[in-house]
């Protein structure tokens, strides 16, 4: 008998496995092609159009752009895109930013992470900060594939699309009139 097993294998025999969602089956190779083609963080605009509505931080404003996204910018940094965005995720899920999570996991697959790497680094973030951390980080990862998929669907994958799309899933939506208890 072989009593050694893949992760894969020990999670999919632990009790609670069916508590988890199937991430790597909500995008498929094609919606990862197309993901990958669309992205271009230099039409994204990232740093440089927020800079513009902000004159006074400007000029910091696009140090961090030049620094956090050289394709962009066209400088150097000591880390890829691919590894600056498996940092970020890391990060973000470890301290429950589900907003900012879901836009670099985006920029992740962007940058050609794979979905079955951004689950592990959600464990990974996960076994140092909780369950809850793995629990809210893979709700954020199925939403955002979720959102990637009908993007790819609707023909609107680039970048200004699918950012307005994930700040329309994970913006809470302000309280109407109907939500207000008088009587409280």
């Amino acid at each position: 008998m072989n009593s050694k097993r893949s992760g894969s294998e020990k999670m999919a025999a632990a009790p609670n496995a069916a508590a988890f969602p199937n991430l790597t089956a909500i995008l498929g190779p094609e919606d990862l092609k197309v993901i990958v083609g669309q992205y271009n963080a230099a039409a994204a605009g990232l740093g440089t159009k927020l800079s513009d509505q902000y004159p006074p931080i400007g000029p910091a404003l696009k140090g961090i752009a030049a620094t956090l996204y050289p394709e962009a910018t066209k400088t150097e940094v000591a880390l890829s895109p691919a590894n600056r965005e498996r940092c970020l995720v890391a990060i973000l899920a470890s301290r429950s930013r589900r907003l900012e999570l879901a836009i670099h996991a985006y920029l992740a697959l962007g940058n050609s992470v794979t979905p079955p790497e951004l689950a592990h680094i959600v464990v990974v973030s996960g076994i140092y900060t909780g369950i809850d951390t793995v629990s809210e980080g893979f709700d954020v990862l199925q939403t955002t594939f979720t959102v990637l998929k009908k993007a790819v669907k609707d023909q609107k994958a680039d970048p200004q699309n699918v950012i307005r799309a994930l700040f329309g899933a994970f913006t809470p939506k302000p309280a109407g009139p109907e939500s207000v208890n008088p009587e409280a």
